[in-house]
């Protein structure tokens, strides 16, 4: 059995509102939900998010046992998780 379970759209109104709705019916974690456009993208704290066609857009659902107030910080290592592994491709592709 797979850890994750990805779920991929054309279009959506927003990979977030399909996670919290998910969640909200006990969904596990490990859920991905990708979508290569969203009508109706937000941001963090409700900000709105611009969300052309032919990009990707993805929202997981995790339930890490941890203190909500150190949520946040998922932000800052899924960018330096993505950069890595961008970067060791890369490299192994160069030349």
């Amino acid at each position: 059995m797979s850890l994750w379970r990805i779920e991929t759209h054309s279009s959506i109104t927003s990979t977030q509102d399909i996670i919290k709705d998910r969640a909200a019916v006990g969904e596990t974690q490990g859920l991905v939900i990708t979508a290569t456009e969203q009508t109706a993208g937000r941001g963090r704290h409700g900000r709105t998010w611009v969300s052309g066609k032919r990009n990707l857009y993805a929202s997981l659902l995790l339930r890490p046992k941890i203190d909500p107030r150190e949520a946040g910080q998922f932000a800052l290592l899924t960018g330096l998780s993505v950069y890595q592994a961008v970067r060791v491709h890369l490299k192994e592709h160069a030349a």
